[in-house]
Formats: structure tokens, C-alpha cells, sequence
């Protein structure tokens, strides 16, 4: 399974609320895809337009963050075949860094 293909954009004014947030897809339809509230204490009508962005922002990060992977493996020189070289792959696939994107792209993929 897969998210909603495309761009995501971040409108305010949904339904009958003109403060309220939501993220839909870009489009001549815009498909509703999340709204956001007010979720932790403290949270604003501002707080609320950073995270419907930061999520609208989700499709591009994600298809970034999968070149990065790549670009990472090319500028170490890990091009390689891990049953080859694995002392290099293990260097490579354990760092700090591919830890952190690993986690980030199994949470996309385990929806």
C-alpha cells in the first residue's frame, strides 16, 4: 500500500471553519486528505499552518529522502554488491545517518 499519490497542499478554511487547516491534494480537485487541530497544549491557529505544511510537504520529503539514499551510497563509493564486500556495506548501512532514513522510510512503508 501506498499514500495518496502527488503534490499536497496546505489551504485554510475548511468545511465551515475559515481558521482551520487542512492538507489536500493539488489538483484542480482538491481531495481532502487530513485536517489538522489543535493537538498538544499550547497549539495555535499558527502552530496548526506549520504542520499542515510540514505534512503537505510529506510526498516530496519522502521521494527526496529515497535520492538521498542513493546519493549517499555514491558519494561513499558503496555502489557495491553487500554478498561482495559486506565489511564496507555493514559501514555503510549501519551509520548513524541510514539508521535514521531506514526508520523513516519503513514508517511510509508499514501503513
Amino acid at each position: 500500500m501506498s499514500h495518496t499519490p502527488g503534490k499536497w497542499v496546505a489551504i485554510k478554511g475548511i468545511d465551515d471553519d475559515a481558521e482551520r487547516w487542512g492538507v489536500y491534494t493539488e489538483g484542480p480537485q482538491h481531495f481532502h486528505l487530513a485536517t489538522i487541530e489543535n493537538g498538544a497544549p499550547g497549539d495555535t491557529l499558527e502552530t496548526e499552518g506549520h504542520n499542515a505544511r510540514l505534512i503537505a510537504a510529506a510526498p516530496a520529503l519522502l521521494e527526496a529522502l529515497k535520492k538521498a539514499v542513493e546519493l549517499i551510497r555514491l558519494w561513499h563509493g558503496m555502489n557495491i554488491d553487500k554478498r561482495l564486500e559486506p565489511r564496507g556495506w555493514r559501514l555503510y548501512f549501519d551509520s548513524p545517518e541510514m539508521k535514521i532514513i531506514r526508520q523513516a522510510l519503513t514508517m511510509e512503508e508499514d501503513v
